[in-house]
């Protein structure tokens, strides 16, 4: 990092925001933090979790947003289709099969292909008979084999169109690639005396000897390189889902495999303001259910917190490390998170989250909730905060009541005490010990949340619309 080398230090009148910092591995978020307090800097992170995590160990923006709270982006702005501002809003929200089965309805999924070859050849040819429209368009792919055989297919239509050379071969990063005036290329690494930015879409404008010209595609500048000082360009018709996070085009056109998984399905399918198509064959796919299932399917990066802090066990001493064997697993932990966005589409000025093992929680004993999987919660409610806690059958008598919650290290209810004031004063008395239940009673409570009962009656449907 740049200040390591006593440049571009932060000070304390400094806001620093970090985009895609969901890209950020453990040891860099360290450093870059580490750095900011000491300097007395404000830190923003802006990333989306349902997107690609860092390449590196960890997954910090995540486990900080998890403890700290954050605030979400809900309106979709990028597509202008409302049906495909739905299926947007489902891919970020892990309902990846219902946002492929919208698209499979508006007629975006060809899996009729043979094999891979077939299948670029089928998308090459879609990309070719829309390119003179005047509109961005980018063909997406996983591996770097895959791009390249697509960068090569559309240079040659090009080319049989009369549209760009030939051109000449030239050394560059990824290999000898040809360029042509009129070609499209992308910059694959930052530079910042050119003025560049990794992943930036640009057209060569001219080329005398190894000096380059090219138009940048977002402001218009006039780039001037030389390819032997900065070789890290490549033809700009199709990139790696990877690369293309962060990337808007009109037109997107991408080539689905078995390498796929929710998180990458979400980036490739969401590129594009006006346009998608997905292509895959049927040896990669053998029926739409597999096609379904691998698109769809949970690969979230995990933190060493993750599994320290399991809410089953939380290791307070050796011999709690020895027990942490009932750990909660990552399909578990996406169910919660799902859970709580499907909680926030009814609630959206809540703030919901799950208790962990010996939590300690002080607040209003609000209601009961039963969510998608037909598990009864309590509901405890301090100012906007919910805390979802194991629910105890006796502890329905003490709706409406202050409460103060202990759990254990498997995440049941150990201790309760209700708090009542007399006079003025807060008086404390335990109405669950060791999970024994006192027998003092207080009559039964239906609280309402904006309207919304939940006392025994709210249902959290994974299938409703939302």
């Amino acid at each position: 990092m740049q200040w390591e080398q006593g440049r571009e230090r932060l000070n304390k009148n400094d806001v620093l925001v970090i985009d895609e910092a969901g890209m950020l591995g453990t040891d860099k978020m360290n450093k870059l933090l580490g750095h900011a307090n000491s300097e007395g800097a404000k830190v923003i992170l802006v990333h989306d979790p349902e997107q690609f995590g860092a390449i590196e160990a960890g997954a910090p923006s995540r486990a900080i947003a998890r403890r700290f709270g954050e605030a979400e982006l809900t309106e979709v702005v990028r597509q202008r289709n409302p049906e495909m501002s739905r299926a947007t809003y489902e891919f970020a929200t892990q309902q990846t099969e219902r946002a492929l089965t919208r698209y499979e309805k508006l007629g975006a999924l060809n899996m009729t292909a043979a094999d891979e070859p077939i299948a670029r050849r089928m998308m090459v040819e879609v990309w070719a008979s829309e390119r003179l429209e005047g509109k961005s368009q980018l063909m997406l792919a996983y591996t770097n084999d895959s791009v390249q055989a697509l960068n090569q297919a559309a240079r040659e239509v090009r080319i049989a169109a009369g549209e760009i050379e030939e051109g000449r071969a030239f050394t560059v990063a990824k290999g000898q690639r040809c360029f042509a005036k009129g070609d499209d290329v992308y910059f694959l690494k930052n530079d910042k005396h050119l003025g560049v930015q990794n992943g930036a879409l640009g057209k060569i404008q001219s080329i005398e000897g190894s000096h380059f010209q090219i138009k940048a595609n977002d402001d218009g500048r006039v780039i001037g390189l030389d390819i032997r000082h900065y070789n890290h360009l490549d033809h700009g018709y199709a990139a790696t889902i990877y690369k293309a996070q962060g990337v808007t085009v009109n037109n997107a056109y991408v080539l689905a495999s078995n390498y796929f998984d929710r998180h990458s399905t979400y980036v490739a399918c969401t590129r594009h303001k006006d346009k998608l198509m997905v292509f895959g064959d049927q040896k990669e796919f053998k029926n739409r259910d597999m096609m379904m299932k691998t698109l769809s399917r949970e690969c979230s990066k995990s933190m060493a917190v993750d599994y320290a802090q399991a809410r089953w066990i939380k290791p307070q001493n050796k011999q709690d490390l020895k027990l942490n064997t009932n750990q909660i697993s990552q399909k578990q932990l996406a169910q919660e998170r799902l859970e709580i966005k499907n909680l926030k589409s009814y609630f959206p000025s809540k703030e919901f989250s799950f208790a962990w093992a010996y939590e300690r929680f002080r607040g209003w004993l609000q209601g009961v909730i039963q969510l998608s999987d037909k598990r009864q919660m309590l509901c405890l409610t301090k100012n906007n905060n919910m805390k979802l806690v194991p629910y105890h059958s006796q502890l329905e008598n003490f709706l409406g009541k202050e409460v103060n919650i202990l759990l254990d290290k498997k995440g049941g209810i150990n201790k309760c005490s209700v708090i009542d004031k007399i006079d003025g004063i807060s008086k404390q008395h335990d109405v669950l010990d060791g999970g024994v239940t006192k027998t003092q009673q207080y009559n039964l409570i239906d609280l309402k949340i904006e309207d919304y009962v939940l006392s025994g009656k709210a249902f959290i449907d994974n299938d409703l619309e939302i």
